[in-house]
């Protein structure tokens, strides 16, 4: 993946930017990042169903009943199962944020680590070729996942803020 990856001979392997990132786009739930818009959004929202059907609606069930405060029990399930997503949501976002950083970073902390070394954390200053392509990688791989997962986050916030405050004002006597 671009240079020999001889210039980096002293980070181990599964502590490089580069593998670290071609780690999350193998990973089940972290390439949900990746997804194009449609396949993006279908994730999100059958999480959010299954939440909303498997745990979210039964617990506000034993709070608001269906029958007499549906609109209650609606939001409250809805609060629910969309907090869950957020919280999903935020952290494919500091995940991909973390390596985005290393990519971008002009020096990566490693830690060699073995019965034989000790945990000795070290600082490796990359040398040009390797720190052009992880910038490149940084800036035209990762960042546009990490805008698409701020404006997910943003719009899950919205919606937080919105049906909280709506319960809010149903439930105040």
């Amino acid at each position: 993946m671009g240079p020999d990856s001889r210039l980096e001979t002293p980070v181990p392997r599964e502590q490089r930017p580069v593998n670290q990132l071609k780690e999350l786009k193998e990973s089940p739930l972290l390439t949900w990042a990746t997804l194009d818009g449609r396949a993006y959004q279908q994730r999100f929202l059958l999480l959010y169903a299954s939440l909303l059907g498997l745990l979210a609606a039964p617990i506000a069930a034993q709070t608001f009943d269906p029958g007499v405060q549906p609109l209650e029990f609606a939001l409250s399930a809805s609060i629910g199962a969309t907090l869950v997503v957020a919280v999903v949501s935020f952290r494919l976002y500091i995940t991909w944020k973390y390596v985005c950083d290393r990519l971008l970073s002009a020096s990566v902390d490693y830690e060699e680590s073995g019965w034989w070394v000790g945990y000795d954390g070290q600082i490796f200053v990359k040398p040009p070729e390797v720190l052009a392509r992880d910038r490149l990688l940084g800036m035209y791989e990762v960042r546009p996942v990490l805008r698409r997962l701020r404006i997910t986050l943003q719009v899950l916030g919205a919606s937080l803020a919105a049906s909280s405050l709506a319960l809010a004002l149903l439930t105040r006597q």
